[in-house]
Order: C-alpha cells, then structure tokens, then sequence
C-alpha cells in the first residue's frame, strides 16, 4: 500500500512539474504512473521547456501590469474628478 501511495506522489510531481514547463500535466501523471516516475521525470527534463509556456506566461504578466496601471489612472482620474 506504501508503494502505491508513494508512486501516486511521484507521479504527481512529475504531472505537476510537465505543467510548469507547458505540457500537459495529466498526460505526463497518468504516463508516469504507467511507467516509472524517475523514468517520465528523466524523460521531461530531457524535452525541456515548451516554448510557447514561457512566451504566454510573460504575455499575461505583462497584460496583468497593464491592467494594474490603467486601474490606477482609472482611480487618479476618479478622485480628481470628485475633488473638483
């Protein structure tokens, strides 16, 4: 029983890290848990990075910074506007 809760962790890992790098998580846990853990975790690191992951992770930072700063103005223009 210790052993199949411990490849479940695993394999959760594996799935957890697969989506932080731009793959998809489920795939790479159920894979995982077919296989080997350090197997699939081998295999990951060994295909890197999806490309797009990093690109689409800076573009919804930068959106979000965006949306902060227009929020911002937003409220300056507000508050201007209410003193006058």
């Amino acid at each position: 029983m210790d052993i199949i809760l411990i490849a479940v962790i695993f394999s959760g890992l594996v799935g957890y890290w697969a989506h932080n790098w731009g793959r998809n998580g489920w795939l790479w846990f159920f894979g995982s848990l077919l296989v080997s853990s350090l197997v699939a975790a081998i295999v990951l690191l060994l295909m890197g990075r999806d490309g797009t992951a990093k690109e689409e992770k800076e573009a919804q930072e930068i959106e979000a910074a965006a949306q902060k700063s227009a929020a911002i103005e937003k409220r300056k223009a507000e508050l201007m506007k209410d003193k006058k």
